[in-house]
């Protein structure tokens, strides 16, 4: 070749070598890619779903039959039924309540009479329950005929529960309520004492001592008192009482 010839192309190909438009572009870093999964492997789970999946562990349940309180019932729990009846002896005074005035006032003295109850309700441990009921007693005495009938709401508590033995079955009772009551002369047949729309409260001491199944029977002692407007009445009380609980006694 020409030297003439020669020179100019080693010129252009200097000034190429040295133009920043001529020269090749750095190629550009890609950024890290996840590894490839493992061919067979399952997808990993989304850390949401992976919380959902975890088993929810339930609160431990309480020991023994009462499934709603921390305790354990051995001897009384849940739905009541009672019924008791006994004698009582009796004391009554008071008038008959016209519109216009009281009638002449009278005083049966000591009557002795006979009497029932009947309640229903609910045992929350072996030593609280309380109930609703109705009691009935009926006297007489001379030529005064003395009768009643309540309606009542009670609360029953066995405070030695803890010392075990016979005062686990050995309970206090209180009941207050309303009902009426009466005093009638048998020869005239009319009411010389009227108790309508009394209030009454009765204190009871009892022993739930034999267990058969789920009913309880044993013996109780009360006094009640009795009062209204122009009416008062005295009762102390003797019997027996019958209670169903729900739960066999242990």
């Amino acid at each position: 070749m020409p030297v003439r010839l020669v020179r100019p192309l080693v010129v252009l190909g200097a000034l190429s070598a040295s133009s920043p438009a001529l020269a090749q572009t750095a190629p550009v870093a890609q950024p890290d890619r996840a590894p490839a999964a493992t061919e067979g492997a399952p997808p990993a789970a989304p850390a949401e779903a992976v919380a959902a999946a975890e088993p929810v562990v339930a609160p431990p349940k309480n020991e023994g039959d009462n499934p709603y309180f921390p305790v354990t019932t051995r001897r009384r729990y849940g739905f009541t039924l009672g019924l008791e009846g006994g004698a009582n002896v009796t004391r009554a005074e008071g008038s008959g309540m016209q519109f216009t005035a009281r009638t002449t006032p009278t005083s049966t003295g000591a009557a002795f009479g006979t009497g029932q109850s009947l309640w229903i309700g609910g045992v929350f441990t072996d030593w609280f329950s309380f109930h609703l009921g109705m009691t009935f007693n009926r006297a007489s005495v001379g030529d005064h005929e003395i009768s009643g009938t309540g309606f009542m709401f009670g609360l029953e508590t066995w405070p030695l529960f803890a010392r075990g033995g016979v005062f686990r079955d050995l309970g206090l009772g209180l009941d207050f309520g309303t009902g009426t009551a009466e005093v009638r002369s048998k020869a005239r047949d009319k009411v010389e004492a009227d108790g309508g729309g009394m209030s009454m409260v009765r204190a009871s001491v009892f022993w739930d001592a034999v267990s058969a199944w789920k009913l309880n029977l044993g013996p109780f002692v009360a006094y009640e008192r009795r009062t209204g407007e122009v009416y008062s009445q005295d009762l102390a009380w003797l019997g027996v009482r019958a209670v169903f609980y729900g739960v066999n006694r242990r």
